[in-house]
């Protein structure tokens, strides 16, 4: 009994929006609800999330894309009175969409913006369908891409902000809705730097240090602290920097100096590895690749070449003191003689 009664009133409603819709002229935007008169409107719902909001908690790469996964969810709600058993029969999409055969399908309009010109952001689609739509949420997938322009100063700031807009079609009984968030982007840090030396090879002296100067170029996007060390250590030496961290701004040089003393009068010839790592002043927790070389220290000789000439110079004057001795001698035996 109360469901024929539901089904009379449906019908009567159905015949009184039917006849309203040709008496009434439309004159108002399509989804709301004035204008043709309608029983029954029914009021949606958009959703936009990204399904991983943590890529926004930390500074993004420059110069390549940063993919970002999008669910774009929709539903529809039942007014009060409509039965909703109604929903996806040929009477119910009478009533909601004016069409008998229509497909239920709802078309989300997307549209992703940034406050900065580095930040560049592009949606997989500018449209999404929501297929066989109903009072539960149904979603789609797509995906948004990030890409910070190299050269972007590091933890410069932006903010993206992505929409979503359900704009319903002429006849249809639906209220238009939509939904945007925003996230913020922050620009990643680009630790290059480079270095010279005068020559990977270098001459040094027994028992004297030696200074061996190392030009370090800035070459990133940001303030940058380097921290230098000597990752080879060498029995009977003492090597270490003038100092042990340097900071240096955009496009900035500085000099350090590599102290180098052999302890010893002999030594061999050896090889050292440097290591330079820079990380942003800032937040040194950011860090940019380390860069590696090697010096090659070698025996300039020195020692050597000294010994060498103490010894001639012995045998020279044990000569001259024998070629003295033997001179007397003979002065003396030809006086003897006489």
């Amino acid at each position: 009994m109360k469901k024929t009664f539901i089904i009379l009133l449906t019908l009567s409603l159905t015949i009184l929006s039917i006849s309203s819709q040709v008496t009434t002229a439309h004159t108002s935007t399509i989804g709301t609800s004035t204008g043709s008169f309608r029983f029954f409107w029914f009021n949606t719902t958009v959703e936009i999330t990204v399904d991983d909001p943590s890529l926004f908690n930390k500074p993004l790469p420059l110069g390549k894309p940063t993919e970002v996964n999008v669910t774009v969810k929709f539903k529809f709600d039942t007014p009060l009175l409509f039965p909703k058993f109604l929903i996806g029969t040929k009477l119910g999409k009478w009533i909601m969409f004016r069409d008998f055969n229509a497909n239920m399908d709802a078309e989300i309009n997307l549209k992703a913006v940034s406050t900065q010109n580095w930040c560049k952001v592009k949606l997989e689609q500018d449209k999404v369908k929501i297929k066989n739509m109903s009072t539960e949420f149904k979603e789609v997938k797509t995906k948004l891409e990030i890409t910070i322009d190299k050269g972007t100063i590091a933890l410069s700031k932006s903010m993206i902000k992505l929409q979503g807009n359900f704009t319903s079609k002429e006849k249809w009984g639906l209220q238009e809705s939509g939904d945007s968030k925003e996230f913020p982007v922050t620009a990643g840090y680009d630790g290059t730097i480079a270095y010279t030396v005068e020559n990977h090879t270098v001459k040094i002296p027994p028992l004297k240090t030696t200074n061996i100067p190392i030009n370090i170029t800035n070459k990133g996007n940001g303030n940058t602290s380097v921290k230098l060390d000597v990752s080879t250590e060498i029995e009977n030496w003492s090597i270490s920097f003038n100092q042990t961290e340097i900071i240096l701004g955009l496009d900035e040089t500085k000099t350090v100096y590599l102290n180098v003393t052999p302890n010893v009068k002999d030594f061999d010839n050896e090889t050292i590895e440097i290591k330079l790592l820079p990380m942003l002043t800032e937040d040194t927790s950011l860090q940019g690749e380390t860069v590696m070389f090697s010096l090659k220290l070698v025996n300039d000789g020195s020692l050597k070449e000294t010994r060498g000439l103490q010894v001639d110079t012995t045998i020279l004057t044990a000569l001259i003191v024998i070629l003295i001795v033997v001179l007397i001698l003979i002065i003396l035996l030809k006086r003897k003689k006489q």
